[in-house]
Formats: C-alpha cells, structure tokens, sequence
C-alpha cells in the first residue's frame, strides 16, 4: 500500500518568508547560528535568536522524520515482498516435488502392470497359478546371472509353448538356457 504525506511548512525568520526546503531551512539555520555567535550571551537578540533556531530545529527534525518514515515504510514493504517470494518458491518447491513423487508412482503403476502383464503370458502358455509364476520369479532373482527377468520370464513364455508346464522345469530350462555350458 502506498503512503502519501504532504507538507506545506510557511516559515518566516525575521519578518521574510523562507523558502521551506531542507537545504533552504538548513542555510537559514546556519545563518542564524552565526548571529547568534555575533550576539552576547545573555542578550535579548541572544535569546531570540536561540527560540529561532529552536524552533526551526524542530521543523528540520519533523521534515527529516517524515522522510525517514517513508524510508522505513519502503524497507517494511521491501522485507514484506522478500518474504511473499520466499515463501511462494517454498510452495512452487512442495508442488515440484509431489509432481516428481506422483511421477514415481506412475511409473511404478506401469512398471507393476507390465510384470502382470508378463506372469500372464506365462501363465497362459505354462498352466502356472499366479502365486506359482511368482515362486518363479523368486528363483530367478536368486539365480546368479546377468540375464534381466525379462529375458528369464519370456524363457518360461517359451517353454509353456513347448509344453513344459511345470515351475521346476521351467526354472531348468530356463536355468540351462542361460547357463554357459
């Protein structure tokens, strides 16, 4: 929100209006200073000159704190901005992040179908239950080969077509087929 302060200060030093700039009133206050310093201590021009200067030290101080205030004001709004932003890259960060999980888990979804996908197959050709090409599988993982269970699993796809329909065989013949003998 932006603040907006007019002043309209009308000094008169003297009898004469002063221009009521800061550098203005700052050149009226050093001219009367050295009047002041021409004057004796004590006198009456001492005194009123010392309630002039006084008192515009007091517009100068008022003018300066309102600019100071606007500076304040500015920094407030600046911090303000900073903290929005830091807190909108927070959230843009949380939604990156649940984006790249939601991503895994629909790679996971398709990964996990495309087994099922293959433990059909083998089920079709081999006459294997589900819980049996699973027991399958796990004697591939445990088998000591660089051949992916891909390969192993359509293996066993071919050895159902063959006829060879029992998990054991299958596990040999897949075993045999991959072995360097």
């Amino acid at each position: 929100m932006t603040q907006s302060i007019n002043r309209r200060v009308t000094i008169y030093i003297n009898g004469r209006e002063v221009e009521s700039t800061l550098k203005s009133l700052e050149g009226e206050l050093a001219k009367l200073k050295t009047e002041q310093r021409n004057a004796t201590i004590g006198s009456e021009e001492y005194i009123r000159t010392s309630l002039k200067i006084k008192e515009l030290n007091s517009v100068i101080n008022e003018q300066k704190k309102a600019v100071q205030g606007l500076g304040d004001s500015w920094k407030e709004t600046r911090t303000k901005l900073a903290d929005y932003s830091n807190m909108i890259m927070g959230v843009q960060s949380i939604f990156q992040m649940a984006d790249l999980g939601v991503g895994k888990l629909k790679d996971l979804a398709k990964d996990a179908a495309a087994l099922d996908d293959v433990y059909a197959d083998v089920m079709k050709t081999t006459g294997l239950t589900h819980e049996q090409v699973e027991k399958l599988n796990e004697a591939f993982k445990k088998m000591d080969t660089r051949t992916s269970r891909e390969q192993l699993n359509q293996l066993a796809y071919e050895a159902g077509k063959l006829g060879i329909n029992s998990a054991e065989a299958v596990a040999e013949l897949a075993f045999v087929g991959i072995s360097p003998r």
